[in-house]
């Protein structure tokens, strides 16, 4: 069975030994917030993904790989064009 978005961000949380809590207030962002991108019931911004991948060190190819498509549906053009340039800027 594949990661959900919010399943890995889970998994790498715990892998940089992080609570909820202290990554919650290093990204200068709630709590409920952050667990509701955890729990898969708030989409997360791409800015703030961005964040995230940079923090627990994990390249933004890796998310592509997993089955969240119905996720990627209400992506702007604009979010998908900086997709597309932050792939060309990792190799």
């Amino acid at each position: 069975m594949e990661k959900t978005l919010g399943q890995y961000l889970l998994f790498e949380l715990e892998k940089s030994n992080y609570t909820q809590a202290e990554f919650a207030r290093k990204m200068n962002i709630s709590k409920s917030s952050l667990n509701k991108y955890v729990q898969d019931e708030r989409q997360i911004p791409l800015d703030l993904l961005v964040k995230f991948a940079t923090e627990l060190k994990f390249s933004i190819d890796e998310i592509f790989n997993l089955n969240f498509s119905n996720e990627l549906d209400n992506l702007t053009a604009s979010e998908c064009t900086l997709i597309t340039e932050l792939s060309k800027i990792r190799g």
